[in-house]
């Protein structure tokens, strides 16, 4: 939904936070120029093979990122078209797979190798962090306060990733870099590590 507000003489459009969002729940996609910045996700079973085009068809600007992210049980293969270079091929095949690509120049495109996905425990409601843990990827129908264990209780310099790809946000409830309920909207991604006595952004 968009909405639209009157401030003064001008108009403000407020867009709502699925606008960023292009979920599909078939086989095949070509991205399309409205893409640019937007997450493609696939939250069913199906095989779903994304392919990027050629720049003849879709002019994207050099630097233009888009991400895609696995919710479902399926899966997602990220391809060149006719003339496209991606170094990498890739699929996301375990869900709270999440990954970025971005046009380094025309045609061109960077995608990280499998091991740099975004990948880790999967959870849908708030959970016990512990000293084992490098990624939690939280995947909850509702909002979710999240506590972090005691900065002292984990080993000093270790970051944590935590990865937001639920519907609502998720509150860090500990006092972070000194500002306590840190909010993590969703797909979006917060870094922390503890200094040995208090928690700090990475």
């Amino acid at each position: 939904m968009t909405s639209f507000r009157r401030r003064g003489a001008c108009w403000r459009v407020s867009l709502a936070p699925n606008a960023r969002i292009n979920d599909q729940a078939g086989t095949t996609y070509t991205l399309v120029a409205t893409d640019e910045g937007k997450t493609i996700v696939n939250s069913g079973s199906a095989a779903l093979v994304v392919t990027i085009p050629p720049n003849s068809s879709v002019a994207y600007p050099v630097g233009a990122v888009i991400k895609a992210a696995l919710t479902g049980s399926g899966s997602i293969a990220i391809v060149g078209g006719s003339g496209v270079n991606i170094p990498n091929s890739l699929v996301l095949n375990a869900p709270g797979q999440m990954v970025e690509i971005q046009q380094r120049s025309v045609d061109n495109w960077i995608v990280p190798p499998p091991t740099a996905l975004i990948k880790g425990r999967v959870v849908t409601a708030a959970t016990t962090v512990t000293d084992a843990d490098t990624t939690i990827v939280f995947n909850g129908a509702g909002s979710i306060s999240q506590a972090l264990p005691a900065a002292t209780a984990v080993t000093p310099f270790k970051v944590f990733q935590l990865t937001n790809i639920g519907s609502n946000a998720v509150t860090l409830t500990d006092t972070i870099a000194g500002t306590a309920n840190r909010t993590i909207n969703q797909w979006a991604t917060t870094k922390v590590f503890s200094s040995g006595s208090v928690w700090l952004l990475a």
